[in-house]
């Protein structure tokens, strides 16, 4: 704690010296330097303090670049000044401001007084906070827009700066304000270096959140321990090339994507994930060492949400090391028994590295996932003896706890059983014990989970010092424990004992991840209120489109802006988004796209669209986005800014964006479903006429608007990964494009969360080829030496710098190339057809050291009778000519409806050897 109180007082006396320079230069008409204003704070303020200040003065600069701003710690004796702390920071502020004004934790008051020789504005906090929400709300009065992903600032006034409107006071209605990030998709933070996390956490701080919250699997670097002489496992952070958490699929050089001007180098990732092996780990808890500084610098509260049900989270060559006493087993899985002192001491080791890694931390989540886990599976015959005992005396004194039992809800979660909340309740206990010998009473300890039915059964088992943080899952249905009186009043009741964070959506990543946020609540803060709720977080990954989301519900939670209308929340962001001039249309249009368009797209699986599409859906997606785009059409682009014109450019692409991806989604579902019936005709000319890459580039267009950020940007490759391959294999189908496989060493990550399998090369070309290897098919997998190439073509040594090899029969499914993917189709349209092998041998070096046999093959329909239909003995160095060359082998075939063809590699002399092979259509 020393180094944090050192660190903040040598920011705060750096940023006194660098402030009390004039932010601005310039002089009045009469060419006489004017007088700064000063923008008073203390000579001992606070981080948090100093820096609203350095802002205050910064955008004040901007709304009146004649006028010079500086901040300081005298307060002038005339001129105008504006005092800003708090009555800790800056005492002066008590002779300006009445006590109850800022009586309450965070409110501020806004008020200006005409002296003799001075006239002086004052933006007094209840405390730093306080003071700091007390500048962005000045601001905002002024006409600055604060959002998740920008802010938008007026023209630049002319006129004389006054202190006209600063009379006002404000205090928030619900105490956490919480922003909730979510560690798994590089379209999220996985995605962000240090750049990313400080904008996040600015603009949260400018839209008065008070508190970001980071959530991390169990494999995470961020987070590691050492217990019982061992290290917990971790895995790799996501790149384009190596990790494989939640889908993240590979390919050699995202410049060669749709859209891959978005990218300088072939490999895509954050510093952390391009960081040597030996170094990512350190690399990863540096970066969230500075996050959290940054954070706890603008006065927010850390919370930590610390998996401790999952297996990655109970790492079994740690708890192993446990005397058998000290642990417990589920099926095969063991736990540690916190219970024990060589169990306690485990989730000691974990807490003492947590805190000792990140002190900003002031909250700890305990985090369980509700389904499928061990200690969430639990049965009380698997409890220790001591603590069935100890359930069964429970029970017999809460009769309401027995019948509480695992049952299945309407998703796909479960709610553990009375043993597994009693049993977590003594991991609970055992990091409440560690708090207090770490002395870290300062830390809130929560418990949190999906949906809300859990609740009810761990409020039975847990202290009601435990504040719950459910997460609101239910939208992905349409509803929320928030909607209806009945819901609600189940809530209160639970509120009544203990503190309640309930955590809401702005975007869902099991099927809502891309197109508008979620719609806000209406009420918002009567909701809480009547669920007897006074706190709230928010679940986020992207930051684009969803400021409006967030805006709308930061605003609520306000006295001033209590429940404020999402149409007022409309015409306040398309006022300071894209101008006065087209503030009636502009808000006429965000009501529109929050209220019509549609929500879709997963990040959680291999497809990034996994929801069936209709004719009728794709057509009335259409209709409202060309509705929409009529809208956007009214907005004159000439009276606008740059800025303006790209927001406005944004949400046009968005649009057109939208409308041709729902078609393609619908030809693409129809053209699998005639596939499966063997209908190669049918649709086949309507899918010659799709154009899927013109809208990934679409979709490119609307990331890169206003420079993009970093999840848009990963966005980018996500779509061309999880989304193009399969219209590509589609057009494989219909034999309107060749199938390219590529061979050679594909990585895989075996911690890895729902690992993606898939790994990609785009050529030179920009052509898609799959690539297979040890793991897809059971051979060697081999590169050629370093600096040597084989020799050929440019994009044929490309091709073959890489390849498999293999002592045993190697047999190739001749199908569209992600035919073993679900939702794709799994056969070729009859006809005829050329294989093209290419091969490089890195070693032969005579005739006869590399033969095979190269078999076509063909099976019924009943998958009953395979006849050849094709056979060549291919030896790689004769048909080269020449050590390192490449050799190409090409045989016909003629498929049939029905049939599925083969191709079978049978070693004759040493390993039989590819590197690409490509299935064309005549």
């Amino acid at each position: 704690m020393a180094s944090r109180i050192i660190q903040t007082a040598c920011l705060a006396a750096a940023a006194m010296v660098c402030l009390s320079t004039p932010y601005h230069q310039s002089t009045a008409a009469e060419g006489q330097p004017r007088r700064p204003i000063t923008i008073v704070v203390g000579r001992s303020a606070p981080s948090v303090e100093t820096l609203a200040a350095g802002d205050l003065a910064a955008f004040l600069q901007k709304l009146y670049p004649d006028e010079v701003f500086e901040v300081g710690s005298k307060i002038p004796d005339s001129g105008r000044c504006i005092l800003l702390g708090s009555p800790k920071s800056l005492p002066e502020l008590n002779r300006y401001v009445s006590q109850a004004h800022i009586a309450e934790p965070e409110s501020f008051a806004v008020a200006v007084q005409h002296e003799p020789s001075r006239d002086v504005a004052v933006i007094a906090g209840a405390d730093p906070r306080g003071c700091a929400y007390g500048v962005y709300a000045v601001l905002e009065r002024l006409g600055c827009g604060f959002y998740l992903s920008y802010d938008a600032l007026p023209q630049p006034r002319r006129q004389s700066f006054s202190f006209d409107g600063w009379q006002f006071t404000d205090k928030p209605l619900a105490a956490d304000r919480i922003v909730f990030e979510w560690h798994n998709f590089m379209t999220g933070c996985t995605g962000w270096n240090f750049a990313d996390w400080k904008k996040w956490i600015e603009q949260l701080h400018k839209m008065r959140f008070n508190t970001i919250m980071v959530h991390a699997y169990g494999t995470n670097p961020m987070f590691t321990f050492q217990f019982g002489g061992c290290d917990k496992p971790v895995t790799h952070v996501s790149s384009t090339a190596r990790g494989r958490d939640w889908s993240n699929e590979h390919i050699n050089d995202v410049r060669r994507l749709v859209g891959g001007s978005a990218f300088t180098d072939p490999v895509y990732g954050t510093d952390v994930a391009l960081a040597p092996e030996d170094r990512q780990t350190a690399a990863a808890q540096d970066l969230m060492k500075r996050v959290f500084a940054t954070a706890a610098d603008r006065g927010m509260h850390v919370c930590f949400a610390l998996d401790v049900d999952t297996i990655s989270s109970n790492p079994q060559k740690l708890i192993m090391t446990l005397p058998e006493r000290a642990r417990f087993k589920t099926g095969k899985f063991w736990l540690a028994n916190p219970d024990t002192p060589e169990g306690y001491s485990y989730y000691k080791a974990q807490a003492e590295s947590l805190f000792k890694l990140y002190p900003q931390i002031d909250r700890l989540a305990i985090w369980v996932r509700l389904c499928r886990t061990p200690w969430t599976t639990l049965v009380p015959d698997e409890l220790p003896a001591s603590w069935q005992a100890e359930l069964q005396t429970l029970m017999a004194k809460d009769p309401t706890l027995a019948q509480q039992s695992t049952e299945a809800t309407s998703i796909r979660t479960q709610v553990p059983s009375a043993a597994s909340w009693f049993a977590l309740s003594k991991v609970v206990a055992a990091y409440q014990r560690t708090l207090r010998e770490l002395d870290r009473k300062d830390v809130r300890l929560m418990v949190g989970g999906w949906l809300f039915d859990w609740m009810p059964t761990a409020d039975r088992c847990l202290p009601r010092t435990v504040t719950f943080v459910p997460l609101d899952y239910a939208v992905l249905e349409g509803r929320s424990e928030l909607d209806t009186p009945d819901r609600r009043q189940a809530t209160r009741k639970l509120a009544e004992r203990r503190s309640i964070v309930p955590i809401v959506w702005a975007q869902h990543d099991d099927g809502a991840f891309r197109g508008r946020s979620e719609k806000p609540y209406d009420d918002f803060q009567t909701k809480l209120a009547r669920s007897g709720l006074n706190s709230f977080g928010i679940i986020h990954w992207a930051t684009r489109p969803l400021d409006l989301y967030f805006k709308n519900l930061s605003e609520q939670v306000w006295s001033d802006t209590a429940n404020q209308d999402l149409r007022a929340t409309c015409e306040k962001m398309a006022d300071r988004s894209f101008g006065p001039t087209a503030c009636k249309t502009g808000a006429e249009y965000l009501s529109a796209w929050l209220a019509e368009s549609p929500t879709f797209s997963r990040e959680t699986g291999d497809l990034f669209m996994d929801r069936p599409v209709t004719p009728k859906m794709a057509e009335q997606v259409a209709d409202g986005c060309r509705r929409r785009l009529t809208m956007l059409d009214r907005i004159d682009p000439a009276p606008l800014d740059n800025a303006a014109r790209e927001r406005l450019a944004y949400y046009r692409d968005i649009e057109e964006f939208v409308a041709e991806f729902y078609r393609a989604e619908c030809l693409y579902q129809q053209g699998c479903n005639a596939v499966a019936k063997g209908d190669f005709d049918s649709l086949r000319q309507a899918v010659a006429e799709c154009r899927p890459e013109a809208i990934v580039q679409r979709y490119a267009n609307a990331c890169r608007r206003g420079g993009g950020n970093a999840g848009e940007t990963a966005g980018i490759f996500s779509i061309n990964l999880r989304w193009l391959p399969y219209q590509i294999s589609l057009r494989q189908a219909f034999a309107l494009e060749p199938v390219r496989l590529k061979f050679g060493p594909t990585l895989h990550n075996p911690l890895a969360e729902r690992p993606g399998g898939l790994t990609f090369f785009a050529d030179a070309q920009r052509h898609l080829w799959r690539v297979c290897g040890a793991r897809e098919l059971g051979v060697e997998a081999f590169v050629w030496p370093n600096d040597t190439k084989p020799e050929g073509s440019a994009n044929r040594a490309e091709l073959c710098q890489s390849g498999i090899e293999s002592a045993q029969p190697v047999t190739l499914e001749l199908a569209p190339f992600l035919h073993d993917m679900r939702k794709s189709p799994r056969s070729l349209r009859p006809g005829k057809y050329r294989v093209r092998l290419l091969a490089a041998d890195p070693r032969s070096t005579a005739s006869g050291q590399r033969v095979f046999t190269v078999r076509l093959t063909t099976t019924d329909a009943n998958n009953q009778k395979t006849s050849t239909i094709a056979e060549k003995t291919v030896d790689l160095f004769k048909i080269a000519g020449a050590a390192g060359r490449i050799a190409e082998v090409v045989m016909e075939f003629e498929h049939k409806r029905g049939e599925q063809p083969k191709l079978t590699l049978i070693p004759i002399h040493g390993k039989a050897l590819l590197c690409a092979a490509t299935v064309e259509p005549e």
